[in-house]
């Protein structure tokens, strides 16, 4: 086996390339050191925001002796001058620093309208949004919110470059680091989970195959709603059954076989809490997958199996919901 003792594992976002072009490994805040020259240079997140190595990066600097190896997270850089990052060097990534992502256009300001335009068309604004930085339109995951995790990122590049190559062509990784006290940055953390799958959102805008024969009861008094959300399911090839009430809801439950409840926050005959009590109470139905549909001040309960979507719902995330609730779930309950 090969042995990799002449070099230092780096984790990979740590080595990027600067503004300027330079290519650089992070050792402190406002420090970094040029992998070429040894030379240290200050760094100032504001104005020096950096983008991600690709693979191709990282080649050229192995080329050039610089990097031993390198995978999807850490780079194996060769000796570089020591003296002053021993004496200043601390821990990067702690609680008080969060490093998110976003992806650069070849986009200018005046094109940000038509990008927006462009995603909503295409129903991606559940998948990533475009914003304006440095004149530049970029894009971030949904509702402005940076990518949290490179790996998300780096898959939404390569699906916005596949499926819209016209428009997101020469897109590339980016990434700024901000204070994790700030109430963004708590967004960061709530709305970009690393468990967040693209390919699940993706597939669950087309893929019906996993979902034909399953069943669910539709509580939704609202007759708009209640049509929108029909026709979608009916398109999913989905079985339906109308519920016009909370209790009507909770006898479909019992006699017939289905795999998702999607009722409105209040029904007509009761509160949406306690009918989920009643469910969770009744052993065939505890692990029942339930989306609630409320108004945003109404939500913010955690209740396991449970989804949660803010008026006025998206037809695509709807989708995505249902999908995840019925995808791995047999034909038939128990």
């Amino acid at each position: 086996m090969k042995r990799f003792s002449g070099s230092s594992a780096i984790a990979r976002h740590q080595v990027f390339i600067t503004n300027s072009g330079v290519y650089v490994v992070q050792w402190d805040d406002d420090l970094v050191q040029d992998i070429l020259s040894g030379e240290y240079l200050e760094f100032n997140e504001r104005k020096d925001y950096g983008r991600v190595l690709n693979d191709h990066d990282l080649q050229q600097l192995i080329n050039a002796g610089r990097v031993e190896r390198y995978n999807r997270q850490y780079v194996w850089l060769m000796p570089l001058p020591e003296s002053l990052r021993n004496k200043r060097r601390r821990v990067l990534g702690n609680e008080h620093r969060i490093r998110a992502f976003y992806l650069i256009t070849q986009h200018q300001r005046a094109e940000v309208e038509k990008i927006r335009a462009l995603l909503k068309e295409h129903t991606l604004t559940e998948i990533c949004s475009a914003r304006i930085r440095d004149e530049r339109v970029v894009i971030l995951g949904p509702s402005g919110v940076p990518f949290r995790d490179a790996e998300v990122a780096e898959q939404t590049q390569q699906f916005l470059e596949n499926k819209l190559p016209r428009f997101f062509s020469g897109l590339f990784l980016a990434f700024i680091e901000l204070n994790g006290n700030t109430s963004l940055n708590r967004s960061v953390m709530e709305n970009e989970s690393t468990s967040v799958n693209l390919n699940d959102i993706i597939a669950s805008q087309s893929e019906n195959t996993s979902l034909e024969g399953k069943t669910v009861v539709l509580a939704i008094p609202q007759d708009d709603e209640r049509a929108a959300f029909t026709e979608l399911l009916k398109s999913m090839k989905i079985t339906i059954r109308h519920a016009n009430s909370g209790a009507e809801a909770m006898h479909l439950l019992e006699d017939y076989p289905s795999q998702l409840l999607i009722m409105d926050i209040v029904q007509p005959d009761m509160h949406g809490w306690p009918l989920i009590t009643k469910i969770r109470e009744i052993s065939t139905l505890r692990d029942l997958p339930i989306t609630i549909i409320a108004e945003k001040a109404e939500m913010g309960m955690t209740v396991a199996k449970v989804d949660y979507l803010a008026r006025p719902v998206s037809i695509a995330r709807l989708r995505h919901s249902v999908w995840m609730a019925l995808k791995n779930d047999p034909t038939e309950s128990s």
